[in-house]
């Protein structure tokens, strides 16, 4: 009888405890989160915080806005700040993340940003410096190095971008008009509409540096002197004008 009343009590003891509390929903106090699913995200803004300025409204939609240079450096600018810089982004992981995910802006926001890069739900907003906005629009992505048969992005600092190194094909080159070089690249897109994952194919451009590197290589075409051959590991490859396909 005795081991019977210890077992009832010992029943009674786990049915009557507290079950914890599903933190998808709740807040370790007990207080129920206002989001959930894939807006989850959105519990960690402070939304009634006193900031109004435009800024802070944008931090809280998580929408962030770059400007990239000749040498490919990322920028942060400020919507209501016009063309004023506020500092470089150095962080690894950040501008390998950014370059990985550049794809053409379909989202219907900030058209003044031609480009976008997508990361779970935050939108890195970008575009070329006002020096760079008519070299033929490729991505904002510059090939800063070349290497072991590889186009490279160089973060400062030190470190390398490994999501967009591509091997290097002389035949898939094109010379803008401007005398730019372009070179493919493949970049992880999302499309607005459904949020599904694909791989894109799109351009990116090649530093002074190394494109004066390519350049060495070449001597005038036989048949024209506006275009060049390529003499590149044992190869010859015309360099084609962008469009010219």
């Amino acid at each position: 009888m005795a081991r019977g009343r210890s077992m009832l009590l010992t029943v009674r003891r786990f049915c009557s405890a507290k079950q914890p509390l599903d933190p998808e929903m709740f807040w370790p106090d007990g207080t129920p989160k206002k989001f959930r699913g894939k807006e989850s995200w959105k519990n960690w803004i402070a939304w009634d915080a006193p900031f109004r300025s435009q800024t802070d409204e944008l931090n809280r939609q998580r929408h962030f806005f770059w400007e990239v240079d000749a040498k490919g450096a990322l920028w942060r600018l400020e919507l209501d700040q016009g063309s004023q810089r506020f500092g470089q982004m150095r962080h690894l992981r950040v501008v390998d993340d950014f370059l990985g995910h550049l794809q053409r802006n379909q989202t219907g926001l900030y058209p003044e940003f031609p480009f976008v890069s997508l990361r779970t739900h935050e939108h890195y907003f970008a575009r070329w410096a006002p020096a760079l906005e008519n070299v033929c629009m490729p991505l904002p992505l510059v090939f800063n190095d070349l290497r072991d048969g590889e186009l490279r992005h160089l973060v400062p600092g030190g470190g390398l971008a490994g999501k967009v190194t591509t091997p290097f094909d002389p035949a898939s080159l094109r010379l803008t008009v401007d005398g730019h070089l372009l070179h493919p690249v493949w970049t992880t897109c999302r499309r607005p509409s459904d949020a599904l994952k694909e791989r894109c194919q799109d351009w990116a451009l090649l530093d002074a540096a190394t494109a004066q590197a390519i350049f060495e290589c070449c001597t005038p075409a036989d048949d024209s002197e506006e275009s060049f051959i390529l003499r590149w590991a044992a190869t010859e490859t015309k360099l084609l004008l962008l469009g010219d396909e």
